[in-house]
């Protein structure tokens, strides 16, 4: 986790040096990153005309980067993430550790951030909830046409008289 701090560091040196605030989070600071894992950072500008987000590779990372001000922040965290029931950026936010150190700023935001994942996903609408059940449903039903049609899981489909296979009883 230690290089990828000091690679967020140099990063914040290097691309962003006038933002007010960066984090640096997921897989990889938490220690669960694989070797495709990236760095993500959520970088904190005063004033931006629009957010946006960039890939690149850094140091031999690759590297995805949020880039907000205070308010498009807000906006994804109370539009974009809460609606969804997938806070991402409220996720890094709350768990990231700041670049190169907490201000007040950074504080603000991740009690924010905080605060959207405290509150949870909005109550599903009766018309929203029905939506979802018959897509989860239609997925079951596509799952078990193919096991029936196979005669194999789709989750251990290797082929022929493979061990792992499974087959319907006769």
């Amino acid at each position: 986790m230690m290089e990828v701090v000091a690679a967020a560091k140099k990063i914040r040196e290097e691309r962003y040096a006038d933002c007010s605030a960066l984090f640096v989070a997921g897989s990889l600071v938490r220690g669960e990153g694989t070797a495709h894992s990236d760095i993500d950072l959520v970088v904190i500008f005063p004033v931006l005309k629009c957010a946006y987000r960039e890939s690149f590779r850094f140091a031999g990372y690759p590297v995805e980067a949020f880039v907000h001000d205070p308010a498009t922040l807000e906006y994804f965290f109370a539009e974009v993430d809460r609606p969804s029931g997938i806070p991402a950026l409220p996720q890094m936010v709350a768990e990231g550790i700041e670049i190169p150190e907490p201000n007040d700023l950074s504080r603000e935001l991740r009690r924010r951030a905080l605060a959207v994942l405290e509150a949870g996903p909005p109550a599903l609408d009766a018309e929203t909830e029905a939506r979802m059940r018959y897509v989860i449903t239609d997925i079951v039903d596509d799952l078990r046409d193919v096991y029936c049609s196979t005669g194999t899981s789709p989750m251990r489909r290797s082929g022929g008289d493979h061990p792992t296979a499974t087959r319907p009883p006769n």
